[in-house]
């Protein structure tokens, strides 16, 4: 029935656009200079993707911005509806799944993300984290490399809050839901001095439970409750001058939505030849079945035909304690300084720091097969200045932005915790039983060196990696002509990339007997820093732009620019015991820098006094020394590890084109339909690369095709305003992984993919006469899709475990607005 809706909302948009929208437009034009954003039409939209507020219209770049009463019509709480909302915008999966995220714009990674102009230095819990009163977010498309700086090859997510207000005002909503969703927030604007000194205080509390539901414990996964505080102080002690701290306390709390996607089964175990495992008679997963302990498609994974798991469930007996804790701290200072008329400087200043635990169980199963949790202390600051000027034809901008981040994080892994092992010593399961099965005894592989498994062993490390950076900037603007503009921009970036091992303390809080809880006592305590391996990288990047507005409503741009990701050195810990030590012996595996360059020529238009926009962008990205986070091999036995090394592996391309069309026909109605497609292919294998990536690879995160469509109807009746909205967001399908090896396995061919799905969400508002009250219905995720946020796939393991988004879902929600 649903599929049914969907199409016939489709239709339905299509049709009025065609119907109803040319005859509106007609009459909006006949009335001449009358049609204003009053009666209808669009309103201006400032942006900041220059680091100066410019009219989108006029900014040589593909931009999507929503101002905070368009996300409050698109049910846009969190980071996940923007990227819900945004063609070429999508979350990468991970190992942590939705809980540490990569943002991926255009198909390239390391897209940064920003509040309130401060980089954020860490992913962990950003997807489905709150952000009190947003006033808009912006989300620029293609490398930042020159005005942002690192972490922003593929482009930079800047998300805005609103500062305190001149006048008094109290803002409080609360929220109702599917799965006992429960939301309160609290914003009051608080003048101290008229004028001079402003407040502004929010608090808010959002808890809502989990929709995986599992079927061997009371436990439902996806649950997530979070708890924000921040205190605003803004003071304008003179005209020219405005001082502006505040500062922020985050909690969250929940697990992660693991749900088993499928198992690759060779058949029986022991077939011979073997099936799936990289070469062994019994796969990893198989240990179980060879001991007659069912673990397979049937019995483990969801949805599987016949199967005894089912849709939205799970098999996972998790109960240790939440897979997820976030605690952070944040206190910002921006000072902005008008020194003269024509020169003003701006100060970001931020210290932060984040202690957080993140527990993934990969089996999703009644068996401890794989999971592993890390506890991580990170802490950072960062300096920026910017010194902005114009002259006659020339405007300028010159910067320089200071970085510091710590990060010390302790591993748990724990493997085949049944199985006899150093960690687990009271294991009711032996690997000594798999090794004596027929599986294996009645085969004698070809090369006389392949053992019939490999025995994985559970594993703790204590690690810590530092990042410094220091960046100078500068960019100018030419007026050529009255029509012609010409803008060259540069950066100087050093980065050092340093890592290092702790050594366990007498006191340290180590690795539980109990898989997922987390140690008590001093989880960090250490002897002291060992093994520390530092790099310097240095890289200038550039960008260009060339606008010509063909008339005050028709813009036409040429734009380059650059991106810049440093190298870095990654580090694990082998199988293989150090004979003096003792010790895991430690692999050091170096890696280079590698840059985006991005070609872009596009157009933005206004037509028939501002009841139309309609902006084009054709890009190409050509993307150099690609560093992808794939498997690794023992150097000793080249057996693959269960572990990620980031590594360069080629270079590649992408094309593509987005389209973005608004259109208010009349004071009521309001469409938009935005829309990206992606052509991507690897043009160079690098020497030397290991991840048997080919030019015939397909392209990891790269949807061919993405839109989003939507329509709102805005009324009054007997003085109460009534508003209507339906939104679509739709994704192609692609591959999860940039790995090819983890695209598709070695011996079946089946892929980690994520099929195609849409977001189909709905809202109606009414407002009260006199403005103090809302009431909102609103559902999302309609058609009930499945859509992976993230999750972990290993050809060794033969295991997909995904991490899924919110089912469909509604609720209500109600706003109070006091004077």
């Amino acid at each position: 029935m649903l599929r049914q809706l969907h199409r016939f909302w489709i239709f339905t948009f299509a049709l009025s656009v065609l119907a109803a929208g040319p005859n509106a437009l007609a009459a909006a034009a006949a009335a001449g200079e009358a049609a204003d954003a009053d009666a209808g039409g669009l309103q201006e939209v400032i942006v900041s993707a220059t680091r100066r507020e410019e009219n989108l219209q006029k900014v040589p770049m593909s931009i999507e911005s929503f101002t905070g009463d368009q996300m409050e019509a698109r049910g846009i709480q969190r980071l996940q509806d923007v990227i819900a909302s945004v063609p070429n915008l999508l979350v990468s999966a991970g190992p942590s799944g939705s809980s540490n995220p990569v943002f991926a714009i255009r198909g390239i990674p390391n897209a940064g993300v920003f509040v309130d102009g401060v980089f954020q230095q860490s992913p962990i819990g950003l997807t489905y984290r709150s952000t009190l009163e947003l006033d808009h977010v912006e989300v620029l498309r293609g490398p930042q490399g020159t005005l942002f700086g690192r972490d922003t090859t593929g482009g930079a997510i800047r998300l805005f809050t609103k500062a305190p207000a001149d006048e008094f005002g109290v803002r409080a909503e609360a929220t109702v839901g599917s799965y006992n969703r429960h939301d309160v927030g609290l914003n009051a604007d608080i003048p101290i001095i008229d004028h001079v000194l402003l407040s502004k205080i929010s608090v808010g509390e959002s808890d809502v439970g989990g929709y995986v539901r599992s079927l061997t414990v009371d436990r439902s996964f996806g649950d997530d409750k979070q708890q924000d505080l921040r205190v605003d102080l803004l003071w304008k002690p003179t005209d020219s001058l405005k001082i502006r701290l505040n500062g922020e306390r985050f909690n969250e709390t929940g697990t992660q939505a693991n749900y088993t996607m499928r198992i690759i089964d060779s058949g029986p175990p022991g077939d011979n030849p073997p099936g799936p495992g990289f070469g062994f008679q019994v796969p990893n997963h198989e240990y179980y079945e060879v001991l007659g302990i069912p673990y397979n498609c049937h019995t483990d994974v969801a949805g599987c035909p016949g199967g005894e798991v089912g849709r939205w469930q799970t098999k996972a007996n998790f109960t240790a304690g939440p897979g997820l804790i976030v605690n952070q701290r944040v206190a910002n200072l921006h000072v902005d300084w008008n020194i003269t008329d024509n020169i003003s400087l701006a100060s970001i200043s931020s210290y932060s720091s984040q202690t957080n635990w993140n527990y993934e169980n990969f089996s999703n199963s009644d068996v401890q097969f794989f999971s592993q949790g890390t506890y991580q202390r990170r802490y950072g600051w960062s300096e920026e200045l910017q010194l902005t000027g114009h002259e006659g034809p020339f405007s300028w901008l010159a910067g320089f932005y200071a970085y510091n981040d710590t990060n010390e994080a302790h591993f748990m892994r724990w493997a085949f915790w049944e199985f006899q092992q150093p960690k687990h010593l009271n294991a009711p399961l032996n690997f000594a039983d798999v090794q004596a099965s027929p599986a294996c005894t009645s085969w004698t592989p070809a090369s006389g060196l392949i053992p019939c498994i490999m025995v994985p062993a559970s594993s703790e490390t204590l690690t810590g990696t530092g990042t410094e950076v220091k960046s100078y900037f500068g960019e100018i603007n030419y007026q050529i002509t009255h029509s012609l503009k010409a803008t060259f921009g540069a950066r100087y970036h050093r980065q050092t990339n340093s890592n290092w091992n702790y050594g366990f303390a007498a006191n340290t809080a180590r690795q539980t007997n109990i898989p997922g809880q987390l140690p008590g006592g001093d989880i960090l305590a250490s002897t002291g820093r060992s093994q520390n391996v530092s790099q310097v990288f240095t890289k200038p990047t550039y960008h260009f732009a060339l606008t010509n507005d063909f008339t005050d409503h028709f813009m036409g741009y040429l734009n380059f620019s650059q991106g810049y990701n440093a190298g870095g050195n990654s580090r694990i810990a082998l199988p293989e015991i150090d004979p003096v030590t003792h010790a895991p012996i430690e692999y050091d595996q170096p890696y280079k820098p590698e840059t985006i360059n991005n070609y872009e020529i596009g157009v933005k238009t206004d037509w028939l006094e501002h009841r139309l926009r309609a902006n084009l962008t054709y890009f190409l990205i050509d993307w150099k020394d690609i560093q992808v986070s794939g498997t690794v091999h023992d150097p000793f036995t080249g057996i693959e590890l269960p572990t990620f090394l980031i590594q360069n592996e080629a270079a590649a391309r992408a094309t593509g084109v987005e389209l973005g069309l608004t259109a208010a026909p009349d004071e009521h109605w309001l469409f938009n339909f935005d829309l990206g497609t992606l052509h991507t292919y690897y043009t160079d294998i690098l020497p030397g690369a290991t991840n048997e990536i080919t030019k015939s690879s397909k392209f990891g995160q790269a949807p061919r095709l993405q839109y989003s469509i939507g329509a709102q109807y805005s009324m009054t009746v007997k003085n109460y305003g009534i508003m209507a909205r339906v939104d679509d967001n739709f994704t192609s399908g692609y591959n999860r992984s940039y790995v090819p090896g983890d695209q598709s396995t070695t011996y079946t061919g089946d892929t980690w993919e994520q099929h195609g799905f849409a977001l189909l969400a709905a809202r109606l508002t009414l407002r009260s006469p006199d403005g103090k009250y809302e009431l909102s219905a609103f559902g999302t995720n309609l058609l009930n899709k499945i859509y992976l946020t993230g999750g972990f796939f290993s050809p060794l393991l033969q295991v997909d475990d995904g991490t899924i988004g919110r089912p469909r879902e509604f609720g209500l929600k109600l706003k109070v607005f006091l004077q």
